[in-house]
């Protein structure tokens, strides 16, 4: 892998020449990567590598980060489901859960009535199951271990 410097010099050196062959013998490369570098040249402007670009990029901005909370705290019985409908998340579930662990929230199961544990679950009601949650903040201590 060639460094910037080397990258600047190579590109130079094609810029003189046009022998990638000679090239590629003095920088001890491929001349398959003296013709990349020239090409990643022409298509980005530059020789500097584009690290930049490379890992994980967050997929919720900052703002949807705030409508997810203000939500959650005006409904905390709002289902993951209900908050990527309401506000058009491009995410799924797990995206939106992730965060709101992360913001120290946890989600626990509300009790039912005891008329409601008597009533048999019917398998078509399933899917509202997750409306029996309540998402809640946590509570942190002050003791440190």
């Amino acid at each position: 892998m060639l460094h910037n410097e080397a990258r600047k010099l190579v590109l130079e050196a094609w810029d003189k020449t046009h022998n990638a062959k000679e090239i590629a013998k003095y920088f001890s490369v491929n001349e398959s990567t003296i013709y990349r570098l020239v090409e990643a040249r022409a298509h980005t402007g530059s020789y500097e590598t584009r690290t930049h670009l490379r890992g994980r990029k967050p997929i919720l901005t900052e703002k949807q980060h705030q409508d997810i909370l203000k939500l959650v705290q005006k409904q905390p019985d709002i289902t993951m489901n209900e908050i990527i409908e309401i506000l058009h998340l491009p995410v799924g579930n797990e995206a939106v859960r992730r965060f709101l662990i992360k913001q120290g929230y946890t989600y626990k199961k509300k009790s039912l009535h005891a008329k409601e544990q008597e009533r048999p679950r019917c398998a078509d009601k399933t899917q509202n199951m997750d409306k029996k949650y309540s998402w809640c903040k946590s509570r942190t201590s002050n003791i440190s271990g």
